[in-house]
Order: structure tokens, then sequence, then C-alpha cells
């Protein structure tokens, strides 16, 4: 569905657009140097990344371990019977785990061969322009 979506959208771009003239008014803006300040910076966006996407990792993570929703995390409350009920206990479980994986699988593969293919063209594409 998202590859139909994307080939519409493809589509629509090269239909051509009546052209508009849009005065300029603005300047680029003028870069500046962090110096001494840049490593602290980006020391800081990687941890603001990294709590954005582990945080709500380890919360699932965390609910998913505790034998009740609610329980503090610990030692004491650690146990593995979500997983087991999810990935042992049902074979429809264990046929949709499999599927999932060979779809990813063929995907991946399928995406791969796509975007060599593609390489190829561009720069079979560019050696002609040359």
């Amino acid at each position: 569905m998202l590859g139909l979506i994307c080939l519409a959208a493809v589509g629509l771009e090269r239909i051509p657009a009546p052209a508009i003239a849009v005065p300029a008014r603005s300047r680029h803006a003028q870069p500046f140097s962090l110096c001494p300040w840049r490593l602290p910076a980006e020391a800081l966006c990687w941890l603001v990344l990294a709590f954005l996407l582990f945080l709500p990792f380890a919360a699932l993570l965390g609910a998913a371990a505790t034998r009740a929703y609610g329980e503090r995390f610990g030692l004491a409350t650690l146990s593995l019977t979500h997983f087991r009920s999810v990935l042992l206990a049902e074979a429809a479980t264990e046929r949709a785990f499999l599927n999932s994986t060979l779809l990813a699988l063929f995907a991946g593969g399928f995406l791969t061969l796509l975007a060599v293919a593609a390489a190829h063209r561009a720069e079979a594409g560019s050696r002609l322009m040359q």
C-alpha cells in the first residue's frame, strides 16, 4: 500500500505545475562556530536522542518483565512468564514470528537488489553525461 502511495506521489510530481514567481527577500543564514562548545553541544544532542529512543523501550521491557501491571521493577518481581506465554504457548504465535521474519528477510533482500539496480542505473547515467 505504501508503495502505491509513493508511486502516485512520484506520478503527481511529474505533472507540470504553473510557474509562480515568488520574490526572494530572505538572506542566507550566517554560519557560526561553536568552537569550544561543539563537543558538549554534540554530546547533548546524542544524549537527548538516546533518551528519546531507549527510554520508551526500557519502559516496555520493564512492564513486560514484571508479574503484574504497576509492580515496581526489581529482582523480586522479575518474571519471564509473559514472554513464555507469548512466544511458546501458541502455535499461531510461532507461525506469526516465522512469517514476520521471512517477510522481513525477503523485503530486505528485494529492497537491496532494487537499491543496487538503482545505483547501477544512476552510475551508468552519470557516465553517459560526461
